[in-house]
């Protein structure tokens, strides 16, 4: 999420539909954001990631705090090492996390990577998995034989997804991901 692109993001209606937000926007696929229809708090970005990485409380009028993330691990193809440390350092992150937990981002992987595996093999649940529906491509949109993996995905703890969809968002070179969560 660049600057520009939250702008642009403000200027189809989006602050009035979302009107709560924490974000970091930075070119290079660095940036990331949080958006939400109720209030957030006690927003944290990450050290230690080449990509932005946050972590929000939402307050759910009828549920109290949950704790939502927006994750972006370096791609594997750029530096595997670092690649399979970053996914560490999230899953040590999300291990600190209690209570009921939200999380979406670009994992850079799928369940072939055993990196992932290990994200999803404790208190979080895939919302595609939940569901059964497999993996939903969502990269690349920009190639003519694309999108061909799903590595853009929705994590639960203490919940459970009751819907997942994606669309495709021009300009982009992802598809997007909306899940509809209990929790």
């Amino acid at each position: 999420m660049t600057p520009e692109l939250l702008g642009k993001l403000d200027a189809a209606g989006l602050a009035d539909l979302l009107p709560h937000r924490f974000t970091a926007p930075s070119g290079g696929g660095q940036g990331t954001g949080i958006f939400s229809r109720y209030p957030l708090e006690d927003g944290v970005k990450f050290d230690g990631f080449w990509l932005n990485n946050l972590r929000a409380t939402m307050i759910h009028p009828g549920r109290g705090p949950v704790s939502v993330f927006a994750v972006h691990p370096i791609p594997p193809l750029l530096n595997a090492g670092v690649w399979a440390d970053e996914l560490g350092k999230i899953r040590d992150i999300l291990g600190q996390a209690t209570g009921p937990v939200v999380v979406g981002g670009d994992f850079n992987s799928t369940y072939d990577h055993a990196a992932y595996r290990n994200l999803v093999s404790g208190r979080y649940a895939d919302s595609a998995e939940l569901l059964g529906v497999g993996a939903l491509p969502t990269w690349p949109t920009d190639r003519w034989w694309g999108p061909v993996i799903g590595i853009d995905r929705i994590l639960v703890a203490d919940g459970h997804a009751v819907a997942l969809s994606s669309h495709t968002i021009p300009d982009t070179d992802h598809r997007a991901v909306i899940a509809r969560l209990r929790v």
